[in-house]
């Protein structure tokens, strides 16, 4: 499969690798923290896509890695208190979804699939937000 993220303007990509942290705002911070576990575990995780993902999206994690943490750090200020922000911050988590409209269907599943289980990953180390965050907000359709 040709490097699906080619087909997308600059504006584009750069909103699609601004996901996966709009996505650790989200799971971690539904409870109105994100402590400095969640931090390091969503950081941790950036890095660890970039060669556990499936090949296909690995170009995408590698991209992301290179600006999660200073954009993770960029969002939290400015989406403080996360509690308050979480209508927004699932705004422009539906508006990267609908970016992916302009990629393959293959591609749309690995990578809302992705999502999916990365938002799960960062919500477990919270031990009680499994219980909160509902992650109906990933599931596979063809529009968000």
């Amino acid at each position: 499969m040709k490097n699906q993220l080619e087909k997308l303007t600059n504006e584009e990509r750069k909103k699609l690798i601004s996901t996966p942290v709009l996505v650790s705002l989200l799971a971690a911070g539904s409870d109105g923290l994100f402590d400095k576990k969640e931090r390091s575990d969503a950081i941790e995780m950036s890095h660890l896509r970039t060669f556990t993902a499936n090949p296909e999206l690995r170009p995408f994690y590698k991209l992301v890695e290179t600006s999660f943490k200073s954009e993770l750090d960029e969002l939290l200020e400015k989406y403080k208190p996360l509690h308050k922000n979480i209508v927004e911050i699932e705004r422009l988590i539906s508006e990267s979804y609908g970016i992916l409209d302009k990629l393959s269907p293959e591609y749309i599943e690995l990578m809302k699939e992705s999502l999916k289980s990365y938002a799960e990953h960062v919500a477990n180390v919270h031990p009680t937000l499994s219980d909160i965050f509902d992650f109906s907000i990933f599931k596979l359709k063809q529009r968000y």
